[in-house]
């Protein structure tokens, strides 16, 4: 096996489920996990990670899908570079090998993982054979620069204090010898001496990532933007507010409304929709209204599919964090599994129930003419057309905005804030499939009714309103398309109501 296996997300939202395949696209296990972490390189030319079943327990699985550790753990974690992992038993805990075997008994109420040869416990710092080698009170863990942060200071392998207690919050140094303290309200940077490389200036410097970089904000970044500092100080990537403090690959995602990625080297392109970059060296994009695989060298590997799987809220589910594929919906309804070079792994056929959100617009309709025949025999009451992002108006007797009449809503969508800020390209592709289905609404009403009036009466007004009204045996038969938004949202509706003749 070249690689580790890959962890196939087969349920979109709690409790989630997910399987193992080996490299050849074969299941090695069914869909009895609920959680799988990153795997890690055993050392042996296999691989290793911490899993739970759906029963809850927590244990360690090889590459071919077996229990190395049996699930009898209440959590477990991923390997560190050191090989051992923390495992959490009776509410302690201890320490396992890469063979998922306890090395270390649990017996500690709180433990950190591994970081150069020393793991943060209540009781201060062990070494990788448990034993307690540091009984100073520990605070943060040991980096490459030999210092750990000490309740305001910095403290040696010895446990001495280095760096004085002076600072109000401290982070980890990065391995070039740089770590964000904050004094007061603002952050700066500080070297293995405690000398100032950047003094206090601001809102927030998060730690250092694995490209070399910090994130920061800066005061009132709302409209000044965030950045990537490198160990000196340097800013070497600026952006506006919507730049991801995620990093992978040495890339970030940058400004939203014309998506593209900034880093050392950053990504030439726009892209209509971008996931961040998993660890596994690509993402799921959509480019000019196409769905592909970009790798973190730039490729944009197109796929022949409507959309990627989204789960219950819809979010894209993409690579997962480690897992290696990302399902895409195929014409027949069935998931397609993809590999970070847009190769075909896995074939679905009975998803459950991952499904289409980003293209899809819930329609129908083709009985319009009987819904139609069926409100005219229905006796007229009070009602008034409720907007998905307003609601509508209390109920006041002697107001006016009530009608008298029956409606039905034939189709209707609603999109959040969170998801237009994320997804620009719903905006427009909800109007032209509703625009689209209301004109195919119209002409089988005006098959069966003849040429309709245009835009005479309105059930309720909107940012956009288009109506058709056709008079039958005496009443007003409405046909509309009615849109709006607010507060960062935006609906489409399409109403059909039978209302008294003028």
């Amino acid at each position: 096996m070249s690689g580790h296996p890959y962890v196939m997300r087969m349920s979109p939202s709690s409790p989630m489920r997910f399987a193992l395949l080996d490299r050849a696209g074969q299941l090695v296990t069914d869909a009895v996990l609920a959680h799988v972490r990153p795997f890690a390189a055993n050392g042996a030319g296999g691989w290793v990670a911490a899993a739970s079943t759906v029963d809850g327990g927590w244990g360690y699985l090889g590459e071919s899908g077996q229990w190395l550790s049996e699930p009898h753990f209440t959590d477990a974690r991923t390997h560190s570079a050191e090989g051992l992992a923390r495992i959490q038993r009776d509410g302690r805990w201890g320490y396992v090998n890469l063979r998922g075997e306890v090395v270390i008994e649990p017996v500690w109420s709180r433990a950190a993982a591994f970081s150069e040869g020393l793991a943060a416990v209540n009781g201060g710092y062990v070494n990788t054979a448990g034993e307690l080698v540091l009984t100073t009170r520990a605070s943060g863990s040991f980096s490459p620069a030999g210092l750990a942060a000490a309740n305001g200071g910095y403290i040696d392998r010895t446990g001495a204090l280095v760096i004085e207690r002076r600072f109000d919050e401290t982070r980890a140094f990065s391995p070039h010898g740089a770590a964000p303290v904050r004094v007061g309200k603002l952050w700066g940077l500080i070297d293995t001496t405690g000398t100032w490389i950047v003094e206090p200036r601001y809102d927030n410097i998060e730690p250092f990532n694995d490209d070399g970089l910090a994130f920061y904000s800066e005061p009132d970044s709302w409209w000044k933007g965030h950045g990537y500092l490198d160990s000196t100080g340097t800013v070497v990537v600026k952006g506006e507010r919507h730049l991801s403090r995620r990093m992978s690959c040495g890339l970030a995602r940058g400004d939203l409304a014309s998506l593209s990625f900034v880093g050392r080297q950053p990504l030439s392109g726009r892209y209509d929709w971008a996931d961040h970059f998993d660890r596994c060296g690509a993402t799921l994009a959509r480019k000019e209204g196409q769905w592909g695989v970009l790798r973190s060298d730039g490729r944009f590997l197109s796929v022949p599919y409507a959309e990627p799987a989204t789960d219950d809220d819809g979010w894209v589910t993409g690579f997962g964090v480690g897992q290696g594929i990302a399902p895409f919906l195929a014409d027949d309804g069935s998931w397609h599994y993809l590999d970070v070079n847009a190769g075909l792994v896995y074939r679905l056929e009975h998803p459950n129930p991952l499904r289409a959100w980003l293209t899809h617009v819930p329609l129908g309709n083709d009985d319009v003419v009987a819904e139609a025949e069926a409100l005219q025999t229905m006796p007229p009451q009070r009602f008034y057309p409720s907007s998905l992002v307003f609601g509508e108006p209390d109920d006041d007797e002697d107001g006016d905005e009530y009608l008298t009449g029956v409606m039905t809503v034939l189709a209707e969508d609603y999109v959040g804030e969170d998801q237009w800020g994320c997804y620009h390209f719903l905006s427009e592709q909800r109007s032209d499939g509703y625009g689209t289905h209301f004109q195919k609404l119209e002409a089988l009403l005006s098959g069966h009714y003849g040429a309709p009036e245009h835009d005479t009466l309105f059930l309720r007004h909107g940012d956009t309103s288009i109506s058709r009204v056709w008079t039958v045996n005496g009443k007003r038969l409405v046909l509309q398309l009615f849109s709006t938004s607010g507060d960062g949202d935006f609906e489409h509706q399409i109403w059909l109501a039978v209302v008294p003749g003028e």
